[in-house]
């Protein structure tokens, strides 16, 4: 923009002084001088050594004219002009080379990406092979261990066998004789089979060793084979790169010799520079100075000639009084000295003809309007030169700055051979990995699981949980005395009712509390003493999105790296599991925003049982595992419950209000209470679906608990939590309702028992620790919840809502007086 508007200035004075130079010689005008300075500066910043020289031998007359001087600036700044020209053309031919140079180098780099990238690949790859060589020791560990599992449930199955016959013998003693025929008969029937089962584990055992023996040596050739290439080819790629060092090395010594010659070469020029502003410095204040002079001798001259003026005139008026004064003189004597004074007044008229009139005044007075105006324009002319100093000055430095580039894209070329035949080594060996990673599968350890006979054989099960308030006892005592664990576990039989309850009210449980009250304990636990296990995961920080709790797909590798949290899903869906009761364990679930990481479980638990799939990919694969839907999703079995552990400090998160509404919540006491302990029998792990038949049961039988809980909590409570706190529920909490209270009921607790817990942990909750609380409402709260609970269950207080509400309380500096 500042170039287009010198040379539009520039043309506009060229044209103006075109228009002058046809108009009549006149003296020289401070405007225009002012203009040939500026335009002499103008030059002056984009002269050569050249233009210099020649302007410095052009002939200056001392009487030149302006218009003279005006046509040896206008040939000087052609001339000028046509050295920026080639300035300007050099400086885009650079600048098209450097914009080459800059893609050529650009793509060489991306190449030598690539090529890390790729032996980052190919180490990958040896620890996978490693890998591979430990899974198939650990495959041998696996037999033996599920031989000497074997030989445990025969013993196991002896004595289980043993007791139920002394158990019948002492509940059937009339028909003892009878018993022990059939005893005797069933005791044949299992010799036969454990003979049978025997032999036919022997032969598979003996088969599946000769298979894993050679699988092994197939496994071990393989790696040996595979190690050798490997190992060559980092031979090879070693050389490469020494090659590419030492050319590196030999180009950066080229680029110091370059930069050592382009500082000189810069040098040299800022020399010239200074010396070709001195030259123009001092042939401007040459003609400076003339044009000064003459502007100050116009100057003297037209202030004498205002002298003169004004001594006319006072003698004029002088003449005029004596006339006035003689007036008593002779005609004679009056005419001879009026001839006399016209004498003089015409020699003074005269004189005053000589001198500047009107006309001329206006004309100086203009002269000072241009010269003012010449000055702005030298001002807007010496920035622009200024601006022209500084691009010619980078110029220069790109000019010589491509110039040394020339030689570096030689070397480059030769580079980019080398990196084009490496590129092609590099796509042979990936087109033989992919090769192979193609007869392999996706999911290698679901894929384990489907080829596993442990986890595709059944195992007997208890199919009858029997009655829930016996049910919960008989956990009590044998989560107390869980023999993996150091110490005793003690929980109250209403935790393990609630706990019970929960598992009945839906898939997803949080376990709330200080450390060290047994949050992660008691799903361990519980797992245990119903004869399974529970898979721990162990929430981290960082988590953000759901491929950080299941895993995510390999599109290169062609391979899905299965999280622990989704081989637990798939084991559960096994026939060995999936009538068993599972528990996944999250541990410190709140590490992290649930939210964000277990978003895809939220909603999918929301769905139908029958509809409640995880999405792994986006599109199948092929040889997915056997109990992948379409190829890509995973079907989240009904025997599964997630149970999350939580720590509220500060570098834990909130749930958020969608996650408690999905949510059976629970908060565990300080201390617990120790009891004694009776330890109970062994028995048979509870299967799913006899838990699940015991949940229906009581359901149906005690629905119209579930009824006095919806009715009392509609009546007594809606309204005001409604408009005093804005807290309302909708049909989930009521379904929730329906299937908590009633097993907890049947479970041997109370409607005011499970009705307390419903509303101090998922509707009071949402008091806590609010803002606009005002504790005349909760204490009114408080009071209507006091006065119409007995009409619910007299003997069951609401014991945690009280403590809620008395907790908020306080904490808004309200304190009863039996809290004094």
């Amino acid at each position: 923009m500042a170039r287009s508007k010198g040379r539009k200035q520039r043309r506009t004075g060229s044209h103006a002084s075109r228009s002058r130079a046809k108009q009549p010689k006149k003296a020289a005008d401070p405007s225009r001088v002012e203009e040939i300075k500026a335009a002499y500066d103008e030059a002056k910043g984009i002269a050569t050594d050249e233009d210099m020289s020649t302007i410095a031998d052009d002939p200056r007359p001392e009487g030149a004219d302006l218009e003279s001087m005006w046509q040896i600036v206008r040939e000087t700044r052609e001339a000028f002009r046509s050295a920026k020209d080639r300035y300007e053309r050099v400086a885009n031919e650079l600048d098209g080379r450097k914009s080459k140079i800059a893609e050529t180098k650009a793509s060489l780099d991306e190449r030598s990406r690539e090529i890390d990238i790729r032996g980052d690949e190919l180490t990958a790859r040896l620890l996978v092979l490693d890998e591979r060589e430990d899974k198939v020791s650990s495959r041998e560990t696996a037999l033996t261990n599920r031989e000497v599992d074997l030989r445990r449930r025969e013993v196991n199955a002896e004595h289980g066998f043993d007791a139920e016959r002394r158990a019948m013998l002492s509940e059937f003693e009339a028909s003892l004789a009878e018993r022990r025929a059939e005893s005797r008969k069933t005791e044949d029937e299992i010799a036969d089979l454990r003979d049978a089962w025997h032999e036919e584990e022997r032969t598979a055992r003996a088969g599946l060793r000769e298979h894993l023996d050679a699988e092994r040596e197939t496994f071990r050739a393989e790696l040996t084979k595979e190690r050798q290439a490997n190992e060559a080819r980092l031979a090879d790629r070693e050389r490469t790169l020494d090659d590419r060092e030492a050319l590196v090395a030999k180009e950066r010594g080229e680029l110091e010799s370059e930069e050592r010659r382009l500082r000189l070469h810069e040098e040299e020029i800022e020399e010239l520079r200074a010396d070709l502003e001195n030259r123009a410095e001092q042939l401007a204040a040459g003609i400076r100075e003339k044009l000064e002079h003459r502007i100050q001798s116009l100057d003297d001259q037209l202030e004498q000639a205002r002298r003169d003026r004004d001594t006319c005139q006072l003698a004029l008026r002088r003449h005029e009084e004596a006339d006035r004064k003689f007036g008593q003189r002779t005609p004679d004597e009056v005419l001879n000295e009026i001839e006399t004074l016209r004498a003089r007044n015409d020699e003074f008229r005269t004189q005053l003809a000589e001198r500047p009139d009107a006309e001329a005044t206006a004309r100086l007075t203009e002269l000072e309007q241009e010269r003012e105006t010449w000055h702005a324009d030298r001002v807007e002319l010496s920035r622009q030169v200024s601006e022209l100093k500084r691009r010619l000055a980078y110029s220069d430095a790109d000019a010589n700055e491509r110039e040394d580039q020339r030689n570096v894209i030689a070397s480059l070329e030769s580079q980019r051979q080398l990196l084009h035949s490496a590129h092609e080594q590099i796509r042979s060996e990936i087109d033989g990995l992919v090769s192979r990673n193609e007869a392999k599968s996706p999911f290698p350890a679901c894929t384990d699981m489907d080829a596993d006979s442990a986890h595709q054989l059944t195992e007997p099960m208890s199919d009858d949980v029997g009655d829930l308030e016996a049910f919960v006892e008989d956990l009590q005592h044998r989560i107390a005395s869980d023999p993996e664990r150091p110490d005793t576990l003690y929980y109250t039989l209403a935790d393990v009712r609630s706990f019970l309850g929960g598992l009945a009210m839906g898939p997803l449980l949080l376990l709330q509390g200080i450390s060290g009250t047994g949050k992660t304990s008691l799903p361990m636990a519980f797992a245990r003493a119903v004869g399974t296990k529970a898979d721990v995961i162990e929430v981290q920080a960082g988590w953000r999105d759901p491929q950080d709790l299941v895993g995510h797909y390999n599109a290169f590798e062609r391979r899905f790296y299965e999280k622990e949290f989704l081989q637990a899903l798939y084991r559960a869906g096994t026939p060995r599991w999936e009538d068993t009761i599972r528990i996944v364990l999250l541990d410190e679930m709140n590490l992290s925003h649930p939210e964000q990481y277990f978003s895809d479980l939220l909603s999918a638990l929301e769905l139908p049982q029958k509809d409640r799939r995880l999405v792994l990919m986006t599109h199948p694969v092929e040889s997915a595992p056997s109990l992948l839907v379409k190829g890509r999703e995973l079907r989240i079995p009904p025997n599964v419950w997630f149970v999350g552990t939580a720590n509220h400090d500060e570098t834990t998160m909130d749930f958020a209000d969608k996650t408690y509404d999905r949510s059976h919540v629970m908060e565990f006491p300080h201390r617990p209470e120790p009891f004694h302990v009776n330890e109970p029998p062994r028995r048979r792990p509870v299967s799913f679906g006899a838990l699940q038949t015991a949940f229906r049961t009581a359901i149906q039988r005690r629905k119209q608990s579930a009824n006095e809980a919806i009715k009392f909590l509609d009546s007594n409570i809606r309204d005001q939590l409604k408009s005093d706190f804005d807290i309302g529920w909708g049909p989930r909490l009521e379904r929730q309702i329906h299937r908590y209270i009633p097993v907890v009921v049947a479970a041997g607790g109370r409607v005011g028992e499970a009705t307390d817990h419903i509303l101090a942990m998922r509707l009071l909750r949402k008091l806590r620790n609010r803002h606009d609380n005002r504790p005349e409402h909760i204490e009114t709260l408080k009071q209507r919840i006091e006065e119409s609970w007995p009409g619910l269950d007299k003997n069951s207080p609401p014991i945690r809502s009280r403590d809620l509400l008395r907790s908020e309380l306080r904490r808004l500096g309200q304190v009863e007086d039996n809290d004094e």
